[in-house]
């Protein structure tokens, strides 16, 4: 074969030119493989976590309670107190000192007055405090040492009266005995805190997952529902304090994961609440017991104030066996176990502490006593 530059080709030159296009094709396509490739491999990738969030605005119908809670046929229990009956307390804690540590203020928080709810009197600290103080509507003891002591117990003794303001109460009061939240105090109760992981998109996607019912009660009641089912009571896991993802993701923990649950599920559907701290006493017939702290929530409605709801539950599996057999749901079923209950309100940061030099200071065996008068 001849071409017009009169240079004499073969077929066998032919056929390598093509073999060498071929080849500058597939190593070029391998680049690009290779590029895409790379770009895939290193490219920052996107936390799985962090994806959209879109809240339903689907409100459904709660079911009506079948009042079945009279078929449980347990002989009724006499509370250690009657509703608003008084009653002498005294809070006691072991102080351990270790280091070298001189010009020592423990701060004591105290429990005090809540309007409509907790009336307090009469209050003695031991070791004698020299001084208290107020500070943003919570009142403290302020104790002084020199020089560490090893331990110390620090008791708190009152008298207190005390009205449990429940959902059955409050409709019975059937009005706002609290007063209109401003819509800067509304935030506040709906913000993202310690411990309560609002704005972390999993705990979102779970609340979305809750029912919302047609008013805010009964969706409040569908988050019982839901943090009662879903978690369990683990004794071992006292002073844990996990949060409201951890707990929801371990399904486990003790009260103040029970709560903070609670909280954050209602914050997330807009509903305004808090954990509150202090002690409750349960039903017994003993005139003295020892109790151990307890968190539970208040949640706000514009038609109520600030309501209680304990969704701790140490039963487990034999509640929610029992509320389906009546037909019931675990709300029913605890809130009529407990309506009678009694908490006292103490803020949680019960002991903070300054001093100079090096060491440590602990505060164990929190513990209660309770007594009519």
């Amino acid at each position: 074969m001849k071409y017009t530059d009169g240079e004499e080709y073969s077929e066998n030159n032919n056929s390598d030119e093509k073999k060498d296009k071929k080849l500058l094709i597939g190593f070029a396509l391998m680049l690009v493989f290779i590029v895409l490739f790379s770009v895939f491999l290193f490219s920052p990738k996107k936390d799985k976590t962090q994806v959209k969030v879109v809240k339903s605005d689907k409100k459904t119908e709660r079911p009506a309670s079948k009042n079945n809670f009279a078929a449980l046929k347990v002989p009724p229990k006499i509370p250690v107190l009657n509703p608003g009956q008084k009653f002498h307390f005294t809070i006691q804690r072991d102080i351990y000192f270790n280091g070298d540590m001189t010009n020592i203020n423990l701060k004591i928080n105290l429990p005090q007055d809540v309007p409509n709810r907790q009336k307090v009197a009469n209050v003695t600290i031991t070791p004698q405090p020299q001084k208290i103080e107020t500070k943003d509507g919570e009142k403290y003891a302020i104790i002084h040492f020199s020089s560490a002591p090893e331990k110390i117990i620090v008791s708190i003794s009152g008298d207190a009266v005390v009205r449990t303001y429940n959902l059955e109460n409050a409709l019975k009061v059937n009005k706002n005995i609290d007063g209109a939240l401003s819509e800067e105090d509304k935030q506040y109760y709906l913000r993202a805190d310690k411990g309560l992981d609002v704005d972390n998109s999993y705990m979102i996607r779970v609340a979305n997952g809750i029912e919302t019912a047609t008013n805010d009660v009964d969706t409040v009641k569908n988050i019982f529902d839901f943090v009662v089912n879903h978690m369990r009571y683990n004794k071992n896991e006292v002073n844990v304090d996990k949060g409201s993802l951890l707990a929801m993701q371990s399904g486990t923990g003790v009260c103040e994961e029970f709560s903070n649950l609670f909280v954050t599920l209602c914050r997330i559907k807009g509903i305004p609440a808090r954990v509150i701290t202090g002690f409750d006493i349960p039903f017994t017939d003993e005139e003295n017991l020892l109790e151990l702290g307890h968190a539970w929530a208040e949640v706000y409605f514009p038609q109520y104030g600030w309501v209680v709801f304990d969704p701790t539950n140490k039963l487990g599996s034999a509640i929610r066996k029992k509320s389906e057999e009546l037909g019931i749901s675990p709300y029913d079923l605890i809130s009529g176990l407990i309506k009678y209950r009694t908490y006292l309100t103490v803020p949680a940061k019960e002991v903070s502490v300054r001093y100079d030099g090096r060491g440590s200071v602990v505060s164990k065996n929190l513990r209660i006593e309770y007594k009519r008068i």
